[in-house]
């Protein structure tokens, strides 16, 4: 697997973390 793709994976993940965070009250 390329670096490239597990590190575009790590940030998705990062910002829907942050989405789920930023709704939760």
């Amino acid at each position: 697997m390329p670096f490239d793709y597990l590190m575009h994976s790590l940030e998705h993940l990062a910002d829907k973390e942050i989405d789920v965070e930023t709704l939760l009250p």
